[in-house]
């Protein structure tokens, strides 16, 4: 009971988020609002690309809960899994080029980064299932064990087949590491950017600050 109820608050969260986004439209600026809701709309350039643009967050949740529930709903037939994750992910790459949620050319090209990555990877675990068949032929399992999409089971497996299923997984790793430096990479100077622009600004404000006082103090 408490998992359906954590999945029912996980799936209207989105939905709340969005209806809350598009309602106070006009107060997105706000300092109020800021305070409390910026994290739904952070670099989201909200003045030149109307309403649709803060429907990024609530989508992007979207998308990552449809990716868990193919794989819950679709069960154990892993070539749909692969079908809707592949047409899932291009979607994605249409949505977000018609929404053109961000001006920066970092983060439109972190997006663009991760979808692609994302897609690669999905192509390289096809690769290490029985998408790849044996060049060899006349070979048969065994009575009384299965083919299986993941390779195990399969008698008299050629070793080409078994190579490269093996060299996959590497690819795979290497893939996904490329993709973890990738955002680490832009998160770490995301952060570090900011922490100066504050520093900055409170050096100015202590100036202005300072300057202040010294005017009073010593009034011309």
């Amino acid at each position: 009971m408490q998992g359906i109820l954590q999945c029912i608050v996980l799936l209207v969260y989105p939905i709340l988020a969005a209806v809350q986004l598009i309602r106070n439209h006009k107060l997105l600026r706000s300092l109020s609002f800021v305070e409390r809701f910026s994290n739904w709309y952070i670099d989201i350039n909200i003045k030149n690309r109307g309403k649709r643009v803060v429907l990024f967050y609530p989508s992007f949740l979207v998308k990552s809960w449809f990716f868990v529930l193919i794989t819950v709903f679709v069960g154990d037939n892993s070539g749909l899994q692969f079908v809707f994750f592949i047409n899932l992910n291009v979607a994605t790459v249409v949505f977000y080029g018609w929404m053109t949620p961000h001006t920066t050319k970092e983060r439109k090209w972190l997006e663009y980064f991760n979808d692609v990555m994302i897609m690669l990877l999905t192509y390289s675990m096809i690769c290490m299932t029985s998408f790849l068949v044996d060049r060899r032929q006349g070979e048969r399992p065994i009575k009384g064990r299965k083919l299986s999409l993941t390779g195990a089971g399969i008698v008299g497996v050629g070793s080409d087949e078994l190579d490269m299923k093996f060299n996959m997984g590497y690819i795979f790793m290497a893939l996904f590491g490329i993709l973890v430096i990738g955002n680490f990479t832009y998160i770490t100077n995301f952060i570090t950017i900011r922490f100066i622009r504050k520093r900055k600004l409170a050096r100015l404000k202590q100036n202005f600050i300072d300057n202040e006082k010294t005017r009073v103090r010593n009034p011309t």
